[in-house]
C-alpha cells in the first residue's frame, strides 16, 4: 500500500499515524523498496539515520545536527546501516511506540483552568481529565476517579460490550442468509405459478376468464412487493453487518492500548457507537421478515376448486355482498407492528352460507399517509373466513372488503392503529437550536409550542419541527403552557418577583396578566404546569406554596386546593410541578418534593399516591412533566434521563431513555 507524505500533516499528536508511517518508511528503505526524502528538511535524496523521539527519518546534516545541538540531546537517532538488523529495527518498534506515549503525556499533563495542578482524574459525566482542584470545586457533585480506576472501568465496560455485538454479528449474518433464502423461495415460485394459474384458468374459463389478468396483475406486483421488501432488509442487514464489523474491530483495538489516558480518550465515542450500533442492529433483527409465501401454491391433491378455495380465495359468483358481514377485534382497534385479525362470512342471497367460486378481496388503507397493503385471506370453510393484517403505522386505517368487485355491509370500516406502551422509545425527530425548553402544547393548527425557559419566549414549531414564529418576549422564565380550543395560549412565568400568568391570542398578543411574588390567592412562588379542564377551569401548580391555584379561562381567580395534606406517607413539603387529568375528571400531580405522583379529584379530595424516590424501574427521580393519553400516564422522570409509563391505577408499564444527547437519549427532560 502506498501511503502519500503529505496525507497525515494535520493528524493530532494523539494519534500515532506520523510514528507508524516513519516506520513503514525506515522498513522501505531498509528493504530496498525505493527513494525516500529527509522529513526534517525535506532534502530528496537517501536518509542516514532515523531519530525515535521525532518518528523522523534524516539526512546527514539533519543527523550531525541531532548529535550537537543541545535541543536534541536526549533524543534517541540510530543510523539506518543499524537498523538491517531486525532485533534493532523492533528496537525502534518500541522506542516509537514509547516516545508517542510521551508526547501525548505531556500534551495533557497540566490543568487548563490551575496551571500548577497536574491531571490526575477522570470526570464521567463530563468525560474530560480534571485535576484534584476541579474535582473538589467545579466536578463535586460529579463522578470521577483517578486515572487508573477510570481506565479499568472503562476497559471492562467495552470489554462487557464485546460479547453482545460478536452475538448480533451472528444474528445479522443468520438473518441475511434466511433473507436470501426466502428472496430465492419467492423468485423460484413465481415462474412455476404463473405457467399453473395458466393451465388453470384455461379449464374453467368459463369462470374464471375476467379474472385472470388481474390474479396475474396481483401477483407480479406481490413478488414485487415481497422482492422490494426483502431487498430492503437485505440492505439494511448488510450495512448493520459491516458497521458492527468496524465497531468490533475499532473496540478490539482500542482494549489493547497501553496507556490509560488514550483509553480514556476514546472511552466516550467507542462506547456511543456500540449503544447506537447495538440498539439499531438489535431493532432490525426485532423486525418481523416479509413472509415468502406468496398465498398462492400449486397442488397436485385435490379438485381444481378446492385448490383455488384454499389458496387464491376465488369462489362462486352467486354471493350477495350485501349479505356478507365481518366481525372481530381487528374491525375495532389495532396494534402497530402486531398482527390483528377478524372473521368474514360469505352468504347468499338466501343469508346462507356460501362455499360455492367467488372474488375476494380485503385491503388495508393507511389515512395518514395513503398507504395501502393487501390482508392475508384463509378459508375456514362453509363461507367463513379469517382475516390477517399487520398495519405498521400508527392512526387511522381503513380497511376495505369487497365480494365480487363490491363492498360488503358495512365496508369500508375505520379502525384506530395504536402503539404499544412497552415497544415506544424510539426517536423520530430531533429539534435543536430551543434554550432551555421547558413546556410543550399543541395549538388548533396541530403546531407544537414550546416555552424557551433561557431565551424567555414562546416558539411555534410546525410538523417537520422548522420553526413557524415566536412570542411573548417580554416573558423571564415561561415554563407552564397550554392552548385551548380558540387559539388562546396560557403561560406560567417563574421569575421571581414576575411570578404570574400570562393568556395571549392566536396571534401571540398578551391579552390579560395576573400574578406577582407572594402566598395569597392570585399570587405564586415558582408557578409551574398548568391544564385546562372540559369545564374549561384552569389549574396552576404554585409550586413553592405547596397548593394548586384554579381560575376562569379569562384568569378570574375561583379557588386553591391545599396540597400538604393527603398522603400519610409524605415526608416532604410537596412540590407540584406538572398536572393532568384523565377521561373521568381527576387530576395527576407530579410532586418533585416526594418524587411521586399524586391522584385527586378537581374539588381537592385525595385519591392515592404511587412511586417513590429511586431509579428502579416504577421509581422516580425528579419527576417534572406529566401527560395522559388512552389510560396511561406519561412521566418526564427528570434526573434519571428517562420517560416512565405507568396505568392511570398507578401501576408501572414500562420506561425509555438514557443520560446522553444521542439518538434516543436525554438530559434532564422536562416537559
Amino acid at each position: 500500500v502506498h501511503i502519500p507524505a503529505n496525507n497525515v500533516d494535520n493528524f493530532p499528536d494523539a494519534v500515532p499515524v506520523r510514528h507508524k508511517l516513519a516506520l513503514y518508511r525506515l522498513k522501505q528503505k531498509l528493504e530496498g523498496a525505493g527513494e525516500v526524502s529527509c522529513e526534517a528538511c525535506s532534502e530528496v535524496g537517501a536518509p542516514e539515520a532515523f531519530c525515535t523521539s521525532c518518528a523522523k527519518l534524516l539526512c546527514e546534516h539533519c543527523f550531525q545536527k541531532h548529535q550537537t545541538e543541545l535541543e536534541y540531546s536526549e533524543h534517541e537517532v540510530i543510523s539506518v546501516r543499524e537498523g538491517q538488523d531486525d532485533s534493532k529495527y523492533h528496537d525502534v518498534v518500541k522506542m516509537t511506540r514509547a516516545a508517542a506515549s510521551r508526547r501525548h503525556s505531556v500534551a495533557i499533563e497540566f490543568c487548563s483552568e490551575h496551571k500548577e495542578e497536574k491531571l490526575s482524574r477522570y470526570c464521567y459525566n463530563c468525560s474530560a481529565f480534571i485535576c484534584s482542584v476541579c474535582a473538589s470545586v467545579q466536578h463535586r457533585r460529579h463522578k470521577h476517579d483517578v486515572f487508573k480506576t477510570s481506565s479499568e472501568k472503562c476497559k471492562e465496560s467495552l470489554r462487557q460490550q464485546l460479547p453482545n455485538v460478536r452475538l448480533l454479528h451472528k444474528r445479522i449474518a443468520g438473518a441475511t442468509q434466511e433473507v436470501q433464502k426466502r428472496r430465492g423461495e419467492v423468485e423460484s415460485q413465481e415462474q412455476s405459478l404463473a405457467s399453473y394459474i395458466d393451465i388453470e384458468f384455461e379449464r374453467i374459463s368459463t369462470v374464471l376468464e375476467r379474472h385472470k389478468a388481474q390474479l396475474k396483475k396481483r401477483l407480479s406486483q406481490r413478488v414485487a412487493d415481497k422482492i422490494e421488501m426483502l431487498s430492503l432488509q437485505q440492505m439494511d442487514l448488510a450495512s448493520g453487518e459491516a458497521e458492527l464489523q468496524r465497531l468490533e474491530d475499532f473496540t478490539a483495538d482500542s482494549l489493547e492500548m497501553t496507556t490509560e489516558k488514550e483509553l480514556l480518550v476514546l472511552y466516550k465515542f467507542a462506547n456511543e457507537r456500540l449503544s447506537e450500533a447495538t440498539h439499531r442492529c438489535s431493532y432490525m433483527c426485532a423486525v418481523p421478515m416479509e413472509a415468502a409465501n406468496l398465498s398462492i401454491k400449486a397442488s397436485s391433491s385435490g379438485t381444481f376448486s378446492d385448490m383455488f378455495r384454499k389458496h387464491v380465495n376465488l369462489y362462486s359468483l352467486d354471493a350477495d355482498p350485501s349479505k356478507c358481514t365481518a366481525e372481530g377485534q381487528g374491525l375495532k382497534s389495532a396494534e402497530m407492528l402486531a398482527t390483528s385479525q377478524f372473521n368474514l362470512h360469505i352468504c347468499d342471497k338466501g343469508n346462507q352460507p356460501c362455499d360455492s367460486v367467488q372474488y375476494v378481496s380485503v385491503t388495508v388503507k393507511s389515512l395518514s399517509n395513503d398507504i395501502r397493503f393487501s390482508a392475508d385471506v384463509t378459508d375456514e370453510g362453509t363461507g367463513d373466513y379469517r382475516v390477517s393484517y399487520c398495519p405498521k403505522y400508527r392512526g387511522m386505517h381503513e380497511i376495505t372488503v369487497l365480494v365480487n368487485d363490491s363492498h360488503i355491509n358495512g365496508s369500508p370500516f375505520s379502525v384506530r392503529v395504536c402503539q404499544n406502551p412497552s415497544r415506544l422509545g424510539k426517536s423520530q425527530t430531533v429539534i435543536d437550536g430551543i434554550k432551555g425548553p421547558r413546556g410543550i402544547a399543541l395549538n388548533r393548527q396541530g403546531n407544537l409550542l414550546v416555552s424557551e425557559w433561557n431565551g424567555g419566549r414562546i416558539i411555534e414549531l410546525n410538523k417537520l419541527g422548522q420553526k413557524v414564529r415566536s412570542f411573548g418576549e417580554h416573558l423571564s422564565h415561561p415554563a407552564g403552557i397550554v392552548a385551548d380550543k380558540v387559539g388562546n395560549v396560557y403561560v406560567t412565568d417563574a421569575a421571581g418577583e414576575q411570578c404570574r400568568i400570562t393568556k395571549f391570542d392566536a396571534d401571540g398578543h398578551v391579552l390579560k396578566e395576573v400574578g406577582r411574588e407572594g402566598t395569597s390567592v392570585g399570587e405564586f412562588k415558582n408557578p409551574r404546569g398548568l391544564a385546562l379542564t372540559k369545564q374549561s377551569e384552569l389549574f396552576v401548580c404554585d409550586r413553592d406554596n405547596s397548593r394548586i391555584q384554579v381560575f376562569y379561562k379569562n384568569l378570574e381567580f375561583i379557588r386553591c386546593i391545599d396540597l400538604q395534606g393527603g398522603d400519610p406517607n409524605r415526608t416532604q413539603p410537596c412540590k407540584p410541578t406538572d398536572i393532568t387529568f384523565d377521561r373521568d375528571g381527576n387530576m395527576y400531580i407530579t410532586d418533585t418534593g416526594n418524587n411521586c405522583i399524586h391522584c385527586m379529584t378537581t374539588g381537592g379530595q385525595y385519591l392515592m399516591s404511587f412511586s417513590s424516590d429511586g431509579v428502579e424501574g416504577g421509581k422516580l427521580a425528579g419527576p417534572e412533566g406529566i401527560h395522559y393519553k388512552n389510560g396511561y400516564l406519561y412521566v418526564s422522570d427528570s434526573n434519571s434521563h428517562r420517560i416512565s409509563v405507568f396505568r392511570s391505577n398507578g401501576d408501572f408499564v414500562s420506561q425509555f431513555g438514557s443520560l446522553g444527547s444521542g439518538y434516543n437519549e436525554l438530559k434532564f427532560p422536562m416537559g
